[in-house]
């Protein structure tokens, strides 16, 4: 007999399963786009850091670090009398921010393979605990909040930053969007799964589930910010094909639309393009709240 909180259990597991392996797709083209991602995304990088209090010396938790972006910034932030502590679901994404770690030399960094929703960690051992373009995806934010305050040390603070509204997003309007655009033509539109990225997209949201999980002073904001692609369209296109979904998208629509799909979005992004970066305007949400 299966017990309902057994097949209840066995549903999360193969939901967190199915989420792993599709992130396990995209490790080599976040490894190949890292250096240029990292420029991409500096604003929400500083945001986060700001967010946190980040200072020399501090015990930091990079959550759903992805392959080391902002956990590199952190690690030279913190400084040799620092650590930094990164995990992620995914344990070939940690490999590739271990290499980025040696890369840069840096030996107060550690890594850790981890389910955001049941930190391996003892209560009270952090001082600050980020997560960047992350919470939006766990299958149950609010406990992962909850693991957040939990590891925190009384008075610490968790910083976290999500994408804003989808149309107010330019990478999006210029290329998911064109493909999903498509894709509402089509039969197969029934079958689409509907993302939660946008889980956070508003800044109430945010706020509330912090304050669900106890964090004292629970906050969250919109901020507009920039974030230019330093290359050209079709670079910029291929990046989101490669590590944003857009080859999963793009095989969805029809074989005789792709290249004129393709097309449009490259005319979308050349409208942003100055001869060396695509600028790009973003919404995101940045808060957090104290333990």
């Amino acid at each position: 007999m299966v017990f309902p909180n057994q097949a209840r259990a066995a549903r999360v597991a193969a939901s967190k399963e199915t989420v792993r392996q599709g992130w396990v797709g995209r490790v080599h083209a976040r490894g190949k786009w890292h250096a240029k991602n990292v420029i991409h995304t500096r604003a929400l990088t500083t945001a986060i850091l700001e967010a946190a209090g980040i200072r020399p010396g501090m015990n930091v938790l990079d959550v759903a670090a992805g392959t080391g972006d902002p956990a590199i910034a952190l690690a030279r932030l913190v400084g040799t009398r620092g650590h930094v502590t990164v995990t992620d679901l995914v344990s070939e994404m940690l490999e590739a921010a271990e290499g980025e770690a040696k890369r840069y030399k840096l030996t107060n960094v550690s890594f850790k393979q981890a389910d955001a929703e049941s930190l391996p960690f003892d209560d009270n051992c952090f001082d600050a605990v980020t997560c960047r373009l992350g919470i939006m995806f766990f299958p149950h934010p609010v406990q992962a909040l909850r693991e957040m305050r939990r590891i925190l040390k009384p008075g610490g603070r968790a910083a976290l930053v999500t994408w804003g509204p989808p149309a107010r997003n330019l990478r999006t309007t210029t290329t998911l969007a064109v493909l999903r655009k498509f894709l509402e033509r089509q039969a197969s539109q029934r079958n689409l799964r509907k993302s939660d990225g946008n889980r956070f997209a508003f800044a109430g949201t945010l706020a509330e589930a912090l304050g669900e999980a106890g964090f004292r002073k629970p906050w969250a904001e919109s901020r507009t910010v920039q974030i230019p692609w330093p290359g050209s369209p079709e670079d910029c296109w291929e990046r989101v094909r490669d590590a944003s979904g857009g080859a999963q998208l793009l095989g969805q629509i029809a074989e005789e639309d792709r290249a004129e799909a393709v097309r449009k979005i490259l005319t979308a992004l050349a409208v942003y393009h100055d001869g060396k970066q695509v600028s790009l305007q973003v919404d995101i949400v940045v808060g957090g709240g104290i333990s």
